[in-house]
């Protein structure tokens, strides 16, 4: 079990399609620093945001697997909730997920088609239990371990 997935209620919302429903999530930061630029390639063209080549995470961020889906959200800095939704990724897209430990807590990390690569780190209390519901999520739609 992930973390409270009502959590999302109110980002979600407006944004999930008829029918599709969040499966695990989990709150996120970028690798090492936070707030540090991470690198992915095409990701950005192909999601079309403005700064090609990479892509610039929010400092804490709220992640939702859904059944169709991942979903990355801003992280209210008043309510610690999600917020703005700053990726979509169709779960097709995803070839790969694993996490590791770190010293921090654990390095989630997503290979997508196009040799694209999405990598966070879950480091508050729950870590581990947070990041294999996300990749159980999504190895259980698309046999990736």
């Amino acid at each position: 079990m992930s973390c409270k997935l009502s959590r999302f209620d109110g980002a979600a919302a407006e944004i999930l399609q008829p029918g599709e429903t969040i499966v695990a999530g989990t709150w996120g930061g970028t690798p090492g620093s936070y707030g540090r630029e991470l690198a992915f390639g095409a990701l950005a063209g192909q999601f079309g945001h403005a700064n090609p080549g990479s892509f610039e995470l929010p400092r804490q961020f709220e992640l939702a697997v859904t059944d169709r889906r991942v979903l990355v959200f801003a992280r209210s800095a008043w309510t610690g909730r999600p917020s703005t939704l700053v990726l979509e990724i169709d779960r097709s897209d995803v070839s790969a997920a694993s996490a590791v430990a770190t010293k921090a807590g654990q390095l989630v990390t997503m290979e997508l088609m196009g040799d694209r690569l999405l990598a966070f780190e879950v480091v508050k209390a729950g870590a581990e239990r947070n990041a294999a519901a996300v990749v159980a999520a999504l190895a259980s739609a698309n046999s990736v371990v």
